[in-house]
């Protein structure tokens, strides 16, 4: 008969910690999933794949890689000596994204403008002709990536690539403003979570 009470008592035991509901997670730890960490990434991975970089017309190109799989967009800006001339962009992807790469070439759709890509590790792809940078006698081209990470937290839009041409001898890419003054200049933008209307 101890045996039977014994039993029970353990069995009720078990039962009541089972149905304890289980305790929210601390208000830190639900903060912490909302920042991510994006960084650079090779478009290609080893030397033998950048070998195929010189026989495509593509003129410059980056990746990044965010840290965990989120919903992310992607947009650019053109610049032209301070002054913003087009913007587009906001290609969201609502599925895991975790790199996102982009690639600029001479359209070949339309003359005088440039195609820039962007390509979503769950293979989708979208590109948009842009305007080109203006003439001059010889231009010199610059790109700047995301440094070697940051943070990117819900609905930030941060620069991670920039791309200049100009006519001047020297070119020096450290910060999105340099991209805006030059010439003419390229900036890419990601953000997690959908872009505003």
């Amino acid at each position: 008969m101890r045996k039977w009470r014994m039993l029970l008592f353990v069995t009720g035991m078990l039962l009541a910690g089972c149905s304890e509901e289980a305790s929210p997670p601390d208000e830190q730890e639900v903060e912490s999933t909302d920042e991510v960490t994006v960084s650079e990434y090779p478009l290609f991975n080893d030397e033998k794949n950048r070998l195929i970089l010189s026989h495509m017309d593509v003129l410059d190109g980056g990746a990044v890689r965010i840290s965990e799989p989120v919903q992310a967009s992607a947009s650019y800006e053109v610049w032209s000596n301070g002054k913003l001339i087009e913007g587009g962009g906001g290609h969201f992807q609502d599925g895991e994204i975790e790199i996102i790469s982009f690639s600029l070439r001479e359209s070949s759709m339309e003359i005088g403008k440039k195609t820039l890509t962007f390509v979503y590790n769950d293979e989708s792809a979208s590109s948009n002709d842009i305007a080109a940078e203006p003439e001059a006698e010889s231009f010199r081209s610059s790109t700047m990536l995301v440094e070697k990470e940051d943070t990117l937290s819900r609905d930030e839009r941060k620069p991670v690539w920039g791309y200049t041409a100009t006519d001047e001898d020297t070119i020096l890419i450290r910060k999105p403003e340099d991209v805006q003054k030059a010439e003419y200049g390229v900036l890419v933008f990601i953000q997690k979570g959908e872009p505003e209307e």
